[in-house]
């Protein structure tokens, strides 16, 4: 019997470049993510020595309380004796108040016609009409368009806060013509530690 020739495989043999491993997707973000992150590190030690970063950050703090001071305005307008005073444009002068005898509706009527005195404007001449205010020598002075009104009261006095209800309801009131800054102004030494913590949570302007 006729022995056949061996049979000769035709499949390719496999080169040495086919045998390398292909470097996967995971080890290339891999190295990417270490080479920035050793890049950013480089940049923040040269921002660092050149002076041009604080290493040291604070801890979150609330901002500091502005200490309260006697506004200049008590020694300019001088109502020390007597609370409340209202100044109206830093010129017109209104001593006292009789809101705890009269009430909030006598009140608000009487600023009304202090404010027509003053101003003249007719929102308030129509609806009130006049009054007598003492004339300072200061000159004019407004809050932006509006009316400025200089309420200076006293922790201590039980009408200045009764006051206060009636200054506040006609300012919301009249909101595009007038505006109230309350200045705190102590009577005597008692007044002075109610007038910084009030000052502190915004009862007071100055």
């Amino acid at each position: 019997m006729k022995k056949g020739k061996p049979t000769i495989s035709r499949e390719p043999v496999a080169t040495m470049e086919q045998d390398k491993p292909v470097p996967s997707m995971r080890g290339a973000l891999v190295l990417i993510f270490i080479t920035l992150a050793l890049l950013l590190a480089i940049y923040i030690l040269s921002l660092l020595s050149s002076g041009k970063v604080n290493p040291y950050i604070p801890p979150n703090q609330p901002p500091q309380q502005q200490n309260w001071t006697l506004s200049p305005l008590v020694a300019r307008y001088d109502p020390m004796n007597v609370t409340p005073v209202i100044i109206i444009n830093c010129k017109y002068m209104r001593v006292g108040s009789h809101v705890l005898t009269n009430g909030d509706e006598a009140e608000r009527e009487v600023i009304g016609q202090a404010l027509c005195t003053a101003t003249n404007s007719s929102t308030f001449c129509s609806k009130f009409g006049r009054t007598v205010l003492t004339t300072l020598n200061f000159p004019e002075c407004k809050s932006g368009n509006k009316i400025l009104i200089y309420a200076f009261h006293s922790p201590s006095c039980s009408i200045s806060s009764e006051q206060r209800n009636v200054l506040d309801a006609f300012r919301d009131e009249f909101q595009h013509d007038v505006a109230v800054e309350y200045i705190c102004t102590p009577r005597g030494e008692q007044d002075k530690s109610p007038c910084a913590y009030q000052f502190s949570i915004g009862r007071y302007n100055q």
